[in-house]
């Protein structure tokens, strides 16, 4: 996070811009109404963002690249060449999308065509704010494409907030379960869905544990 923003300050940043979103893309397209953003995060970049959408091999191991000036997200369409067999190639795209969609709605103002396709330039030019950016819209995709409201009404994000309310443990394999099951739901991969719980303090980051943990409440 940049030094002058604590972490809480980004994540309500982050949420009241989704919360918005959310409120645009209903009255454009009520057919979308209840769905979860990675329904619709691509229609939301091109439509109320203005962005072009496309696939594109990009450079083994990228995922995707935000081109401010050119007002354009790639993604790589050939993801499945340096990813695990078992990774949902359709949300990791998901994911990826929503990770653009916090370059264009958190950065657009200091970044000019920053984000090309060339990923070795990236390498070279990195300067002081890149680790930052990118750690920023991956908070702002955890965010959008999980919103509490959704997660509680969601039967199995329901049963981990409310162990976590009651302080009630689930075994390892259970969590896991539902975790994995939750991300199913929502339609993003199983990193973005366990980072939404952390960010929100439902489970301990496993920088904390060895293993999945509900996170003590305070």
């Amino acid at each position: 996070m940049r030094d002058d923003v604590t972490r809480a300050e980004m994540v309500e940043k982050c949420r009241k811009d989704r919360d918005e979103l959310i409120e645009r893309i209903a009255i454009r397209y009520p057919e979308f109404a209840g769905q979860p953003p990675s329904v619709w995060v691509e229609d939301l970049i091109c439509s109320l963002c203005g962005f072009r959408v496309d696939d594109y091999p990009l450079p083994l191991g990228q995922l995707g690249v935000c081109d401010i000036g050119n007002r354009m997200v790639l993604t790589n369409s050939e993801m499945n060449r340096f990813v695990d067999a078992k990774v949902n190639l359709k949300a990791l795209r998901n994911t990826t999308l929503a990770h653009e969609l916090g370059h264009i709605r958190l950065h657009r103002d200091e970044l000019e065509s920053q984000f090309v396709s060339l990923y070795s330039r990236w390498q070279k030019d990195r300067d002081p704010r890149f680790l930052q950016r990118e750690s920023e819209a991956d908070l702002y995709a955890a965010v959008f494409l999980v919103p509490g409201r959704m997660l509680i009404e969601n039967a199995r994000g329901a049963e981990i907030y409310s162990a976590w309310k009651s302080q009630r443990s689930l075994k390892s394999g259970r969590l896991k379960f539902l975790i994995m099951a939750t991300a199913c739901d929502f339609g993003v991969t199983y990193t973005l869905m366990r980072r939404s719980l952390e960010e929100r303090g439902w489970i301990l980051p496993y920088s904390q544990t060895k293993t999945l943990a509900i996170s003590p409440r305070n």
